[in-house]
């Protein structure tokens, strides 16, 4: 079992933004991951009072982009993922960083070297 696992069993709340951009386009954007749906509910209230299209998407489980070794993050500040196919997109981008067909994500340390 890693020290570190990817994956929380605990519902995470995120926010769907929709907007349309200056060439027109629809956007969605993200915003607020929590545990908290109180505070899920309060953001979306705020956000809606200020004319954007919210949606609030409950997600369990939610994939976390750090290394299950040692705990290293991808990137600063941490995101979560609503799929391990998003996650493992997303760590593809960092040089060194690898997301196992186990669901697990290494850093360039702990990385195993690549077979010739």
């Amino acid at each position: 079992m890693p020290a570190y696992p990817c994956i929380v069993h605990e519902t995470h709340y995120f926010l769907l933004i929709w907007s349309v951009n200056m060439l027109g386009d629809l956007d969605k954007l993200l915003d607020l991951c929590t545990t908290d749906l109180h505070a899920a509910r309060t953001r979306a209230r705020l956000l809606r009072r200020h004319g954007s299209d919210v949606e609030l998407v409950a997600c369990n489980p939610v994939f976390l982009p750090h290394c299950v070794v040692c705990g290293q993050e991808v990137t600063t500040p941490s995101l979560e993922f609503g799929s391990w196919d998003a996650l493992a997109d997303h760590v593809r981008a960092y040089p060194g960083w690898a997301a196992t067909s186990e669901q697990e994500v290494l850093c360039q340390h702990h990385r195993p070297d690549k077979e010739d």
